[in-house]
């Protein structure tokens, strides 16, 4: 299943469905050398500082193997993370996974031995059957920086595919993977680090507003895997971006997705036009959740919620 990108041909790619910030030709999202922090026992974690194409990396260490929670955006980032992660590590073995497969999340992979053990989920293994490397050709439009780290870059076949949940045994510590889609893609996956309570949540639970980004996105669903991962009673949340916190981050995204919906139903029965409505639930619920940059998104989860609406 691998797929290389050929940066000769990614430039008259069309846009993707969903809307992406454009940044500046000065962007760099290369992980920083160094700044690993220890958040618990077992769990450690490269902070993104709130940078584009950053993920949140997390290293969970076992006695007998560590896992890394994303792995960055091509090999350069890659191998940043594997350096990071071979200095804390007690046992010879590596598993690799991502809170999703999208690029600055999964592509690291490929600096990793060929003796690293790469787990994804089954709904991950259908995003990449129908989305490949489509977005990563249009990161590298982004700045010469993004272009270089994608240049050569391709998707490393999975190792381990589970349905549904699965954990990992890292010895003294274990770390439950579970489906956490089709929220901000078909393919989310969460991770409770089990005997530290850390919860690594992907773009499913953020400090910042959420990103419908898939065509399976489900508002409806999305709540429902709100209900699930509160009910593990993490006592840290780690998304993968923006900064970490509690258990409130949860409730704080079900507030927000209620009023979403709430909103948008009411203002789709007085039959406003699709505009009118994203317009003033952005403004409403911008009002609400100041701290939150990027409103413009608050218009992509209405719009789900206006598709599954439909009949």
């Amino acid at each position: 299943m691998s797929s290389t990108i050929l940066l000769r041909v990614c430039w008259c790619l069309p846009l993707v469905a969903m809307p992406i910030i454009l940044f500046g030709q000065g962007m760099d999202p290369t992980i920083r050398t160094g700044a690993t922090v220890q958040v618990s026992d077992h769990v450690y974690y490269i902070p993104d500082e709130s940078r584009p194409l950053v993920p949140n990396v997390g290293i969970v260490v076992g006695s007998d193997a560590t896992l890394v929670i994303d792995s960055g955006l091509g090999l350069e980032n890659g191998t940043i993370v594997l350096a990071e992660a071979q200095a804390l590590s007690q046992g010879a073995l590596f598993y690799v996974a991502a809170t999703h497969t999208h690029p600055e999340h999964d592509l690291g992979a490929m600096a990793f031995p060929e003796n690293a053990v790469v787990v994804r989920s089954a709904s991950q293994e259908m995003d990449i059957e129908e989305f490949g490397m489509g977005l990563a050709e249009r990161f590298a439009t982004f700045s010469a920086r993004t272009a270089a780290l994608l240049d050569g870059a391709y998707i490393r076949e999975s190792d381990m595919v589970f349905d549904g949940e699965h954990t990992l045994d890292l010895g003294g510590v274990h770390v439950h993977l579970l489906e956490a889609g089709p929220a901000h893609t078909r393919g989310d996956l969460a991770f409770l680090v089990v005997e530290d309570s850390v919860l690594f949540t992907g773009d499913v639970v953020m400090n910042e507003f959420p990103n419908p980004m898939s065509p399976t996105s489900s508002i409806d669903r999305w709540l429902e895997r709100l209900d699930e991962l509160e009910a593990l009673k993490p006592k840290m949340v780690i998304p993968c971006h923006y900064p970490i916190g509690g258990i409130e981050m949860i409730g704080n995204y079900r507030r927000y997705f209620l009023a979403v919906k709430e909103k948008t139903l009411a203002l789709a029965e007085n039959d406003l036009p699709r505009d009118a409505i994203m317009e003033t639930v952005q403004e409403e619920i911008a009002a609400m959740f100041g701290d939150f940059h990027a409103p413009q998104r608050i218009r992509t989860a209405v719009g789900v919620v206006l598709r599954e609406r439909q009949p």
